[in-house]
């Protein structure tokens, strides 16, 4: 069967909500990566399981849309509207896996949301992080080391479907282009199946690679008015674990400029991680001038946690250096630490499964 043609499809969503019996999830980063991949993938669904109702959910609340500029720029350009998707406000998604809905996760492959084991039906995976190992009955279950997930998805729908509407064209490759920021070479993110993908979504799309990717740039960067928690807020995600919850936030600012905006910088990122009640909270800095670096900025609950977990990252090869002038801070709440990262190439998806690592090793010596 068919799938109907793409902007009828997101404009009928809501409509589909109701009834849905096959959801299409991304991760609670809700990044141009999980809204493209997602929408472009149900649509996709729906021409195969349109008995099922396929449809597309954001793992965020609505209003925090504004927090991704990016986002709402592409969806402009795409000519969706946003009141059309899906987010957590409008579905009630342990209600409708209670009612046996499926999942299929796009751009994470564990379950970031509680729900009961007999309850987590997730019947596929596509997804470019680290394999932890979930759903190993998942078909197709999809886990590739690539840039982006935009790639193995549009693999995916042009090789069973051989074509797509030029607005999902559009958000695949704004996707892929800002997971491998732009194809560099530099970043070190992008492989040959992100080129060649990259190549067909612009001859189907039709615009210009160069100047697109800097109006997305422009576009990502417009974080005016935006609170330290906000900030740290608006690409955050976080996992659970036996030592203590850990999160990583990637902030699209140099420390240097942080500090320019927030007074306080020490005290807010204290404050945040006290509120979601982590152990661990990693802020990744991203700057491009006068080019790409990155900084990390590490709080720990408690200094000893604090110190092993920088020495085994050194282990691990991201060449950190105490930045001048801040070395760990302790205030009532735990230990900070500011650090420039020598390895750029070391992302979030890259960092996540080595901190995962470092506490598995902390539950041997717990248990020996």
């Amino acid at each position: 069967m068919a799938s109907p043609p793409f902007s009828h499809y997101i404009k009928s969503m809501q409509h589909q909500a109701g009834q849905s019996e096959l959801i299409v999830l991304g991760n609670q980063g809700a990044d141009l990566d999980s809204v493209a991949s997602a929408l472009v993938l149900a649509w996709h669904l729906a021409g195969q399981q349109s008995q099922k109702h396929p449809v597309a959910l954001i793992a965020r609340h609505r209003c925090d849309l504004n927090l991704r500029p990016e986002v709402k720029f592409v969806l402009a350009r795409a000519g969706i509207n946003p009141d059309h998707l899906l987010f957590t406000d409008d579905v009630e998604l342990g209600k409708k896996m209670a009612q046996g809905t499926e999942l299929v996760l796009v751009d994470h492959n564990s379950l970031e949301v509680s729900l009961p084991p007999g309850q987590q039906r997730v019947t596929a995976i596509i997804d470019h992080h680290h394999d932890q190992g979930a759903f190993p009955a998942a078909s197709p279950r999809i886990i590739d080391q690539v840039g982006s997930t935009a790639t193995l998805v549009t693999e995916l729908v042009l090789r069973e479907k051989g074509e797509m509407a030029a607005s999902a064209a559009l958000l695949l490759l704004s996707a892929l282009l800002m997971d491998t920021v732009n194809l560099s070479a530099q970043a070190r993110r992008s492989t040959a199946r992100d080129q060649a993908m990259a190549e067909k979504l612009l001859a189907l799309c039709g615009v210009e690679r160069e100047s697109f990717f800097n109006s997305l740039q422009q576009a990502q960067h417009d974080l005016k008015g935006l609170s330290t928690q906000q900030l740290l807020g608006r690409d955050y995600k976080e996992w659970p674990d036996p030592v203590g919850r850990y999160g990583t936030s990637t902030v699209l600012l140099s420390l240097e400029q942080w500090r320019q905006q927030e007074t306080d910088l020490t005290t807010s990122l204290a404050r945040f991680a006290r509120q979601k009640g982590l152990a661990i909270l990693m802020a990744m800095l991203v700057s491009y001038e006068p080019d790409f670096q990155r900084e990390l900025i590490i709080f720990c609950r408690d200094k000893e946690l604090l110190i092993h977990l920088v020495v085994f990252l050194e282990q691990q090869g991201l060449r950190l250096s105490i930045h001048p002038g801040n070395t760990a801070i302790v205030n009532r709440d735990g230990y900070l630490g500011f650090y420039r990262q020598g390895n750029a190439a070391i992302s979030r998806k890259k960092l996540q499964p080595l901190v995962q690592r470092f506490l598995a090793s902390l539950h041997g010596k717990q248990q020996e």
